[in-house]
């Protein structure tokens, strides 16, 4: 099971068929980044990659769109403030992130009261 998300989340990093933007960061504070993108790509609630090298990582969460983008970044140090990125859109990047750490959480006997419960419902 384990293995089918990280061969899609591999295929995921690589972005074949996603669209790339350009983009510029305007301001940083703390975890939050003004990004100014051409052409404007993300909406509110979108998912946003960095990429470098041919592949994707995970940036942050879209709090507002347009061709500025006010972004919960993941990581307080991802970015600085003038810094020129290329981005791309990123939601299955983190659903499969996701999933492989609830995988390994269960894998490795980890899991919270209320995860175990989940678990065992049916």
């Amino acid at each position: 099971m384990g293995q089918s998300v990280a061969r899609e989340r591999e295929a995921e990093l690589r972005g074949v068929g996603k669209d790339i933007v350009r983009g510029v960061v305007e301001a940083v504070d703390g975890d939050l980044a003004a990004i100014r993108c051409s052409p404007p790509l993300f909406e509110e609630g979108d998912g946003v990659a960095r990429v470098e090298d041919g592949r994707a990582r995970g940036l942050g969460v879209v709090i507002e769109g347009e061709e500025s983008a006010l972004v919960k970044l993941f990581d307080e140090e991802a970015v600085r403030e003038g810094e020129k990125l290329l981005l791309r859109e990123a939601e299955q990047l983190i659903a499969y992130d996701l999933q492989l750490s609830l995988i390994e959480t269960y894998l490795g006997g980890m899991l919270a009261e209320v995860e175990e419960r989940a678990f065992r419902a049916r």
